[in-house]
């Protein structure tokens, strides 16, 4: 390949094997159906409380309230569900909140992408031992802690009265919502429901084998392996079983990573990484958007099309010393070299990011850029 692989156009439809999953349907007709139950039960209980008395407007609030403590329960039932099973916490958010574990240490932040107010957690194991089953209960743990708020929800509101009866009863009907349509086996924006998860690793075989395989290895690197020492028999089975789109791309990004870190081309995985773009759900995005954009530069030369894939990179989930790697070899490329040197500077004054193994790689790439004259 000569020319660096260009970003997909917007309109461009998705790759090969990128089928639209006819399960999105189901999320979304159940979404329906069960906000819409809870709307109507509003209708019928917004209009007077018990004794004739009309709600206050802190009702409104309330609800948005309800929400939001169900959804963070869930997700903290993720998380505990993982931690019961000696995986690490890497990340919780639940509406403009986000909270990471970098180096041992919990950081609070705000959530910028409104995409994933919905609630998101992750924890990942440090080893391959029993990962699918590990896993399980890690998955297990969200709709089991909503199933227990709904109840203990319901129970609250029998000894309550007035408005604080009517938020219990909506934090009841919200996380028992959120419990069922959780477990319903689906697919929808490029992630997979919790039940639909559990089921892959319940059933086992060669899809629950690729995803122990890709969690271990991305254990390893939250433990701080850089990518040349990660596993790469591991990496080269996980390469070598069938995935969807989603799944082939995130090993696809390892083992590109690796390579860079060994001192090798990796162009075709770069290339396919390019092809598969808009595969990829659409918050992570963006860290693939800028090594593309390295890519651009280091192995071409092209900063039209570094700039291109920069534009995508905007938002999402990312550590920032990679934004700073990228912003200095495109100064570098433009000839801008006070940009260039700010930004390495930039980049190695920040501790490790969310990968601390990926950090490495970033931190070794922007020395070895100021270690080398302009051309």
């Amino acid at each position: 390949m000569n020319r660096a692989p260009a970003p997909p156009e917007a309109s461009a439809p998705s790759p090969a094997g990128a089928k639209r999953p006819k399960t999105q349907l189901l999320p979304l007709i159940l979404s329906s159906v069960v906000f819409g139950l809870l709307g109507y039960w509003a209708g019928q209980h917004l209009a007077t409380l018990p004794g004739g008395r009309r709600p206050s407007l802190l009702v409104i609030p309330g609800f948005l309230f309800s929400w939001f403590f169900a959804t963070a329960v869930h997700e903290a039932g993720h998380l505990l569900g993982g931690m019961t099973q000696g995986l690490r916490p890497l990340l919780y958010m639940v509406g403009p909140l986000r909270l990471t574990w970098v180096g041992g240490r919990v950081r609070a932040g705000f959530n910028r992408n409104a995409g994933l107010w919905g609630g998101l957690a992750a924890a990942l194991p440090s080893d391959y031992e029993r990962i699918a089953e590990r896993m399980q209960w890690m998955i297990a743990g969200g709709p089991l802690a909503s199933v227990a708020l709904a109840f203990v929800a319901g129970f609250a509101a029998l000894a309550l009265d007035g408005e604080a009866q009517l938020f219990a009863q909506m934090t009841a009907l919200v996380s028992g919502g959120i419990g069922f349509l959780t477990m319903v086996p689906s697919t929808m924006g490029g992630f997979s429901s919790d039940g639909a998860q559990w089921l892959e690793y319940r059933r086992g075989g060669e899809e629950a084998e690729r995803r122990a395989l890709v969690l271990g290895i991305v254990g390893a690197s939250m433990a701080g392996r850089r990518p040349r020492e990660l596993d790469r028999t591991a990496i080269e089975r996980a390469l070598a079983l069938p995935a969807d789109p989603v799944g082939r791309l995130s090993v696809v990004t390892i083992a590109a990573c690796a390579a860079v870190d060994r001192g090798e081309d990796g162009r075709e995985l770069f290339a396919e990484m390019a092809s598969s773009f808009r595969a990829y759900p659409a918050a992570f995005r963006q860290s693939l958007a800028l090594w593309l954009a390295w890519h651009s530069i280091v192995s071409f030369g092209d900063v039209e099309t570094a700039k291109a894939w920069l534009a995508l990179a905007k938002g999402g989930i990312v550590d920032p010393e990679l934004r700073d790697l990228v912003d200095a070899v495109i100064a570098r490329a433009e000839g801008r070299e006070d940009a260039c040197r700010a930004a390495i500077a930039r980049g190695l004054s920040r501790g490790p990011g969310l990968d601390p193994g990926g950090s490495i790689l970033v931190r070794d790439l922007l020395r070895k850029l100021g270690e080398t004259p302009r051309a």
